[in-house]
């Protein structure tokens, strides 16, 4: 590992670049389980909220056999797709096929969409629910190529209000690049983190990664939002290789 960047980033000591994700994952699953570790500690719980796609999987997989007691940690998803649950689509199932395995099977799951539930009362569900949260012990996200976060979409038409600093904790939201309504947690919710990660796997991502790096005026991507502010520790684990 290397505690620098990678093209242009190297004076940026937020970037840790590993050459393989199995290294970046053994490496960013004892982070995590240490962050939920010191809020068991500190508080009597923990909270952890994750990101969905494929990125993940290796590390959910991984964190899934960590030895804590897991039925004090409290798991929520960054975003989810309004679909059910059962859906190849859903973040939910996702994280129950992967994630919420083996030890980690005694957490405690926050979905932020329910079957039959509209995108709507989802969003004033899960905002009720995720109050009880005051702050997250350790946040996981990913990046898209075109720089979203979350369901943060750059095009997404309620993009904006998400953004706010007064918004709720989530908002139904319609990305325009995709079909799929989603939830997504506002960025003000997210930001109410004690440490956030972005996991991000592949040589694909090197050009996104660096545009968002100069979008330090956070006009282009809403991932900048998260990469340039001071409140929160934010650390960019990147792997070369996915193997």
């Amino acid at each position: 590992m290397v505690e620098s960047g990678i093209n242009n980033l190297m004076t940026i000591p937020k970037v840790k670049y590993f050459e393989h994700n199995a290294k970046l994952i053994e490496d960013l699953a004892a982070r995590i389980i240490d962050s939920l570790e010191s809020g068991i500690k500190e508080n009597g719980s923990a909270s952890l909220v994750v990101s969905g796609g494929s990125t993940p999987k290796t590390l959910f997989a991984l964190l899934s056999k960590q030895e804590i007691d897991w039925s004090k940690v409290s798991i929520t998803l960054a975003d989810e797709r309004c679909v059910p649950q059962a859906d190849e689509a859903s973040n939910a199932r996702l994280l129950r096929e992967n994630l919420l395995q083996n030890k980690a099977a005694a957490a405690i799951f926050i979905p932020l969409f329910e079957d039959q539930q509209s995108p709507e009362e989802a969003a004033i569900d899960s905002s009720k629910k995720l109050a009880k949260i005051k702050t997250y012990d350790a946040l996981i996200l990913g990046m898209g190529q075109d720089g979203h976060t979350a369901s943060l979409f750059p095009e997404a038409t309620n993009l904006s209000d998400a953004l706010d600093d007064s918004a709720d904790n989530c908002l139904a939201i319609e990305p325009i690049t995709n079909p799929i309504t989603r939830i997504t947690q506002s960025k003000q919710k997210l930001l109410n983190s004690k440490f956030i990660v972005f996991h991000l796997v592949g040589k694909d991502k090197i050009n996104i990664l660096n545009d968002v790096m100069n979008d330090t005026n956070k006009i282009q991507f809403p991932s900048s939002h998260f990469i340039h502010q001071n409140n929160v520790p934010v650390d960019i684990y990147f792997a070369q290789s996915k193997d």
